[in-house]
């Protein structure tokens, strides 16, 4: 009988060594960052990165139509062409007000040298091959003399 209580006891602890219990899977702690800007970490029993959530492009349709501004909208300015967005649709335009080139101005023989960079505006009777019809000039005064500016503003023309 000790004999027999002997061999169960052996046969139960053997049992028990042999059963091992599954350890839990731990993942590194990395992160995927995804197109629309946000991240994923891994999960799952092969620890793979979940999935991106789905990016919706924008969809482009048809370009806002806009009407021609109404008679002396900008009389004393430059209309500006709106910005093109992702789409390839030009925004609204603006007005930037700008400085009218006097007869005063166009027929100086000499200009002073200071540096104030502008837009010199071209005339509309001038067909221009792409935006904007203007040049740039180092001041006023030199925007001015040329004989197919009718008007500028500070800085820069925009590209």
């Amino acid at each position: 009988m000790k004999y027999l209580i002997f061999v169960l006891l052996l046969v139960f602890l053997v049992a028990c060594a042999t059963t091992s219990v599954m350890p839990g899977i731990a993942c590194t702690m990395e992160a995927k960052l995804c197109p629309d800007g946000s991240a994923v970490g891994r999960s799952g029993p092969n620890c793979e990165f979940a999935p991106c959530p789905e990016v919706n492009p924008k969809v482009c349709g048809s370009c806002p139509q806009f009407m021609p501004p109404a008679p002396g909208w900008c009389e004393y300015g430059t209309v500006i062409p709106g910005a093109v967005d992702e789409c390839g649709c030009r925004g609204h335009p603006t007005c930037e007000l700008s400085h009218v080139c006097s007869e005063a101005s166009k027929s100086a023989q000499v200009c002073d040298s200071v540096l104030h960079p502008v837009c010199g505006w071209m005339s509309e009777k001038i067909k221009c091959f792409k935006y904007p019809c203007a040049i740039n000039a180092a001041n006023p005064c030199e925007a001015c003399k040329n004989e197919n500016v009718v008007s500028w503003t500070d800085g820069q023309c925009p590209s």
